[in-house]
């Protein structure tokens, strides 16, 4: 009985933290696959549309989803589903993850994504905003220069690594831009100062 019990509560100290840590590589793998996959399915369509930069997404002219089918849906493989809202445009993969993404009207040519290793999170509206947090959703941009950024911004790279971490660690999750960068400047890994608790 001793035995069981000891073995019990040893259980009950390392099945919290095995399950945190495969979240966190879930979340680290689909991260860096969702970047790698878009900047491929934009250089394809960069061999058949020309530079990116007359082809970019414009507020005024159209909406998200009108330009991902006309420029970039062919070239994403393993779509599940694909929906479109008044204003957001859903895409769903087999593996479960996906992206909710729109035009911001200050776009200049770029579009925001955020994407949810687990696509139903991006959908529960329960919160609004408050789910686009570098826990559950992660945003990025399609920029006009035919990058992807990862942030809200089209910027290459912060200043430093502490800038990312407080942008991160902004205590109003719609602000926290700089969770999806900090990521990816850690190699797409969640390192142990990672702001936020996935």
């Amino acid at each position: 009985m001793i035995t069981l019990g000891i073995i019990g509560v040893v259980a009950a100290l390392t099945i919290p933290t095995l399950l945190a840590n495969q979240r966190k590589k879930t979340v680290e793998v689909s991260l860096a696959k969702f970047y790698s996959t878009m900047n491929q399915a934009i250089k394809l369509a960069e061999n058949d549309y020309g530079e990116m930069t007359y082809w970019a997404p414009d507020y005024n002219s159209e909406n998200f989803g009108e330009w991902w089918e006309e420029y970039l849906s062919k070239y994403v493989k393993n779509i599940y589903k694909k929906e479109a809202h008044d204003k957001y445009y859903d895409v769903a993969f087999n593996d479960g993850s996906g992206f909710r993404a729109y035009l911001p009207e200050d776009s200049a040519g770029r579009a925001w994504i955020f994407f949810c290793p687990r696509f139903d999170r991006c959908l529960d509206d329960t919160n609004g905003w408050e789910k686009y947090n570098g826990i559950d959703a992660f945003l990025f941009a399609i920029c006009p220069n035919g990058k992807m950024a990862a942030s809200g911004y089209c910027t290459t790279q912060a200043s430093s690594r502490d800038v990312l971490i407080r942008g991160c660690a902004n205590s109003t999750p719609k602000n926290r831009h700089a969770c999806t960068m900090l990521i990816q400047y850690d190699g797409w890994k969640i390192s142990k100062d990672y702001p936020q608790r996935i």
